[in-house]
């Protein structure tokens, strides 16, 4: 969410940033694009959080609500993340990337080397988040609901809040199914660790995006003239 914090506006002209028959410039701006997503999702994730737990053994049906729609910005930034990594597989190796990296720290070339290895399609992580896009985020799997259903007893009870408008509806059915199905993606004794390399990767993304752009920003200044101005 949008705060009160100071905050510079970086004006510049589009063209001149970035050129459509450069395959790398376009890239970098698809990958700015994904970013932009990732941090939106995130933001919402961890604000319908935070308020969850506000309401925990106080409000059971505003805590059901907002601890459902965090559930569904975890999953947005999980499938913003896959995009993100396979975007990055197609240029995060190359030569002209590297040149850009060797000034960074080591901890900005560590960064580098994970987002390498976490977007090749054999990666652990890879594997995680193709199946979270696909069977929940921006896909709804039929095969997977249904072997989700079947892993709950006759036993399991589950609830649909009513509100006054349709926007204040839950059904937390779903939502349950949705979570069994997240537990079948991601093994039981790995969910915590692979819970945080995800967000990890998350971090590894979206830093790597800003020192690399601020770079980026840096060159081009240079090679150009009168493109840039801050607005305050």
């Amino acid at each position: 969410m949008s705060d009160n914090k100071s905050k510079d506006i970086y004006e510049h002209g589009l063209r001149s940033m970035f050129d459509p028959d450069c395959i790398l410039q376009v890239r970098i701006l698809m990958l700015m694009a994904v970013v932009n997503d990732i941090t939106t999702a995130i933001s919402h994730y961890q604000d319908y959080s935070l308020n969850a737990v506000k309401y925990r053994e106080k409000d059971e049906v505003e805590e059901l609500f907002l601890g459902a729609r965090s559930n569904y910005f975890f999953k947005l930034a999980c499938a913003h993340t896959f995009e993100a990594v396979k975007l990055l597989g197609t240029f995060i190796d190359g030569e002209d990337v590297k040149e850009i990296v060797k000034d960074f720290s080591d901890r900005g070339k560590d960064a580098h080397e994970r987002l390498i290895r976490n977007s090749r399609e054999d990666s652990r992580l890879f594997k995680y988040l193709v199946r979270l896009r696909n069977n929940l985020s921006f896909h709804y799997d039929e095969g997977a609901f249904k072997k989700a259903l079947d892993a709950y007893g006759y036993d399991h009870r589950t609830q649909m809040i009513a509100g006054e408008t349709v926007a204040d509806y839950r059904f937390i059915a779903a939502d349950d199914v949705q979570a069994q199905i997240i537990s079948s993606v991601v093994p039981k004794d790995e969910t915590k660790s692979a819970f945080h390399d995800i967000a990890q990767l998350q971090g590894d993304i979206i830093g790597f995006l800003h020192k690399f752009m601020s770079k980026y920003y840096h060159i081009k200044i240079e090679k150009t003239d009168n493109i840039f101005r801050i607005k305050r």
